[in-house]
């Protein structure tokens, strides 16, 4: 991983400062991720690969899977934005963006089953 960041890092025409400030990491993380001495954590590297617009796999290494194969490659542009304004979530506020999307989703539910019951075809 630590060199593939390194060379896209270079090759974006980024610092190691752009980086830490994206991340909230100081630059002697970014310089010891780069050099293998730590790694950045799952939320960090999802923040990365969609800074630099490569896939995980492409940024940690994984030569077998392609760009089509992950998960970001199959969201829609809304959901790409809100998967990234979560991983910007403190948890406090990503516990109540959870809650929030639940009371949503029982909201969209209990109007699909009152159309259901009021469908004159029933």
């Amino acid at each position: 991983m630590n060199k593939n960041l390194r060379t896209i890092r270079v090759q974006r025409k980024k610092t190691q400062s752009d980086i830490a400030k994206l991340t909230g990491f100081n630059q002697t993380y970014v310089s010891k991720w780069e050099n293998g001495e730590r790694e950045p954590d799952i939320a960090t590297l999802i923040k990365l690969a969609n800074y630099f617009n490569v896939s995980l796999d492409e940024l940690v290494g994984n030569q077998t899977a392609s760009k089509e194969s992950t998960i970001e490659a199959d969201l829609s542009p809304a959901k790409k934005e809100a998967m990234d304004k979560l991983l910007a979530c403190n948890d406090r506020m990503c516990d109540r963006v959870s809650a929030y999307i639940d009371v949503l989703n029982d909201r969209e539910l209990a109007e699909d089953i009152s159309k259901f019951k009021h469908n004159d075809n029933f």
